[in-house]
C-alpha cells in the first residue's frame, strides 16, 4: 500500500573501454552516471514513529473525511494524514565517477602503471512541511493546527550539497623469477587524492499554501528567513613501495612503506612514515602434508607494522 508521495527513481548508464594504443601501452577507463530521485513525506519520522491508535480507519480520515487526533499532540495524530497531506522531501541525486589506467610495458619485467579517478555528486534537497488542521474523530471540533514536525508554522527549505572526489596515482613495478626458486617483485609509486564539499542552504517559514513552493513565497518577515553554509576538504599526498619475495613458493617474505603528508594531521606534524613486515609459511607444500588429503591449503603468516593516517582527524 502506497501512502502519501513515495518513489525512488535510479537511471545509470556506464560505458567501458579498454584500447592497445601498441604492444606496449594500454588504457582501460570506466566511465558512469547515475540519476536518482528520491521523494517521500517531510517528516518521515512521524509517519513512521506515531504510535497506532485504536480504531484507526486505513485512510487516516475521521467519519467526516478530516485529518484526524486522538487527543491533542502529533504524536497522537493519524500517520497516514501526516504522509498524505504534511508535504514532501525531495531528494535529486546526479553524479559521474570516472576511472583512468594506463599500462606501459617496458619488458616483460617492467612496467609503469597511472590511474587517475574522478567522482562528482550534486544533490538538490527540497522540503515542505504544511501546516494540518486536526479535527477529533467526529470532525465536530479543531483540534489543533500543527505541521508533521509539532509546529504551528510551515516552512520551505531549499538546499544543495557539491561532493568532489578525484585522485592520481603512478608506479613502477618490476617482477622476476630466479632460478625456478626465487620470486621477486618490488613496486614505487607516489599518490594524491583530494575531496571538497559544500552545502548551503535556506529556509523560510509560513509559506504561501496553493501555490509551488518556493522561498520567495512566504508570508513570514525577514526573521523567519535564514541561511546557513557548510565546507571542508581533506588532502592526501605521499610516496609508497613493497617489496615481496617468495622462495619455493613455501616462504613468504613482504615489507611495505609510505611516506605520507595529509590535511587530517596538524599543520606542524603532517607528514608521517609508516611502514610495515610480513612473513608467511604454506606449510601445505611441505612434503611431510602430501599425504594429509584433508587439508589442500594451510599457511601461517606473521605481521608487524604501524597504521595509515587516511581515517584519523587531528585532535
Amino acid at each position: 500500500m502506497k501512502v502519501g508521495n513515495n518513489s525512488n527513481k535510479r537511471y545509470n548508464i556506464r560505458l567501458t573501454h579498454d584500447y592497445n594504443f601498441s604492444s606496449r601501452l594500454n588504457l582501460q577507463s570506466n566511465i558512469s552516471l547515475e540519476k536518482n530521485d528520491i521523494i517521500q513525506p517531510s517528516n518521515i519520522g512521524a509517519v513512521m514513529n506515531n504510535g497506532i491508535q485504536p480504531g484507526m480507519p486505513s485512510n487516516g480520515l475521521g467519519s467526516t473525511g478530516k485529518p484526524y487526533v486522538w487527543g491533542s499532540g502529533i504524536a497522537n495524530a493519524s500517520t497516514v494524514a501526516i504522509a498524505n497531506f504534511g508535504g514532501d522531501n525531495k531528494e535529486l541525486n546526479t553524479a559521474i565517477n570516472t576511472s583512468f589506467n594506463l599500462t606501459y610495458t617496458f619488458s616483460k619485467h617492467l612496467k609503469a602503471v597511472g590511474t587517475a579517478g574522478y567522482y562528482y555528486k550534486v544533490t538538490d534537497y527540497k522540503t515542505l512541511e504544511n501546516v494540518i488542521n486536526w479535527y477529533d474523530y467526529a470532525g465536530a471540533s479543531n483540534v489543533s493546527n500543527l505541521s508533521p514536525s509539532g509546529q504551528g508554522r510551515s516552512f520551505y527549505q531549499r538546499s544543495n550539497a557539491k561532493d568532489a572526489y578525484y585522485n592520481l596515482s603512478s608506479y613502477l613495478e618490476y617482477s622476476r623469477k630466479f632460478n625456478a626458486d626465487h620470486d621477486l617483485k618490488v613496486m614505487a609509486g607516489t599518490q594524491y587524492e583530494r575531496q571538497e564539499y559544500n552545502r548551503f542552504l535556506g529556509r523560510t517559514l509560513d509559506i504561501v499554501p496553493g501555490v509551488p513552493p518556493s522561498l520567495s513565497n512566504s508570508f513570514g518577515d525577514p526573521a523567519s528567513k535564514s541561511v546557513a553554509e557548510a565546507q571542508y576538504h581533506s588532502a592526501l599526498a605521499g610516496y609508497f613501495g613493497r617489496l615481496n619475495y617468495t622462495y619455493l613458493n613455501k616462504y613468504l617474505f613482504e615489507a611495505n612503506a609510505r611516506y605520507d603528508g595529509t590535511s587530517r594531521f596538524i599543520e606542524d606534524d603532517r607528514w608521517k612514515f609508516f611502514y610495515g613486515f610480513s612473513g608467511g609459511w604454506r606449510i601445505s607444500e611441505e612434503a611431510f602434508m602430501k599425504d594429509i588429503r584433508i587439508i589442500n591449503d594451510l599457511k601461517l603468516r606473521a605481521s608487524w607494522g604501524n597504521g595509515e593516517p587516511g581515517r584519523y582527524q587531528p585532535v
